[in-house]
């Protein structure tokens, strides 16, 4: 429960750097949910690799095995989060921040399943 803890923590903060990304991008700027949504994404993955490493997860993988895992990760994330903002957003008219957090929602899961079971497991 504390790892789970730590991990909201940690992904509060990146969700944070994902909306303002969205606020900025189609508030701002004029993109498309998804498009912006996706940029914010990549930002906030960057954010949590190295604070769910040290932080959350203590992991003693080397980042040369962690990081791939990561990156594989994170890329399968951002199709969820990328095609949950096309469809919810951008096709079905669904307002974006609803659907952000909808998308959110399903990243949550899929992020800290694969980051306890696989990206930061302990190596034996």
């Amino acid at each position: 429960m504390a790892t789970f803890a730590r991990f909201l923590v940690v992904g509060a903060s990146a969700t944070g750097a994902q909306y303002l990304v969205l606020w900025a991008g189609a508030g701002v700027y004029g993109l498309r949910p998804s498009v912006a949504s996706g940029m914010g994404y990549v930002v906030g993955a960057l954010i949590n690799y190295v604070l769910n490493y040290f932080f959350t997860f203590g992991s003693n993988r080397s980042h040369v095995s962690a990081l791939p895992r990561f990156y594989a990760m994170a890329l399968i994330g951002w199709c969820l989060n990328t095609g949950l903002m096309l469809l919810l957003a951008d096709w079905l008219g669904l307002n974006k921040w609803l659907a952000q957090m909808l998308a959110t929602a399903v990243c949550l899961g899929w992020n800290f399943t694969a980051a306890k079971l696989w990206v930061y497991a302990p190596v034996r």
